[in-house]
């Protein structure tokens, strides 16, 4: 998985990777989102924006769903109480994600 990932894009740098979120995705989600990511990836590889984050990445997919959210929430001091359901067929991209936690967010 890790050698198909770097071998389809580059690995941005962390100011890069905030760049190409910065239309979209908060500036602390962004940040969130690469803190976050960071230590299951690297040395490869580090996040980039169109990643599957468990398609693409060595995440397991229980720790996006159900770790993330509760982490995110208390990074913003906040207690995790409910989230908006995932949208259908919409890939699950570090972006996408991101869009996800700032939609969630703007309910508390």
């Amino acid at each position: 998985m890790v050698d198909q990932t770097l071998a389809r894009r580059p690995n941005p740098t962390r100011e890069e990777f905030l760049a190409e979120l910065a239309p979209s995705v908060s500036p602390a989600t962004a940040i969130f989102l690469w803190d976050t990511i960071l230590p299951y990836v690297t040395p490869a590889l580090t996040p980039h924006p169109d990643d599957h984050l468990w398609n693409d990445l060595p995440i397991d997919e229980d720790d996006v769903t159900m770790d993330w959210p509760s982490d995110f929430a208390k990074t913003h001091g906040r207690k995790l109480k409910s989230w908006p359901a995932w949208p259908d067929g919409t890939p699950v991209t570090v972006r996408n994600f991101g869009l996800w936690l700032d939609a969630a967010s703007r309910d508390w």
